[in-house]
């Protein structure tokens, strides 16, 4: 299975529309927290390099 990426772009328009939570303090904080965990499926070799954590 190779590794990849899917990348989704959402005009603000629609963000301000249908996510009114969007910029919400706890939204921000639940996504930075969902891709930190992200992290612990990832090989470590394959972060080799990367400093960091997702987030503020």
């Amino acid at each position: 299975m190779l590794i990849h990426e899917h990348v989704l772009l959402m005009g603000m328009e629609h963000t301000f529309d249908y996510r009114p939570d969007f910029f919400a303090k706890k939204t921000v904080d639940d996504a930075a927290a969902g891709l930190n965990a992200l992290k612990s499926f990832v090989r470590p070799s394959a972060l080799a390099g990367k400093q960091g954590t997702v987030g503020r």
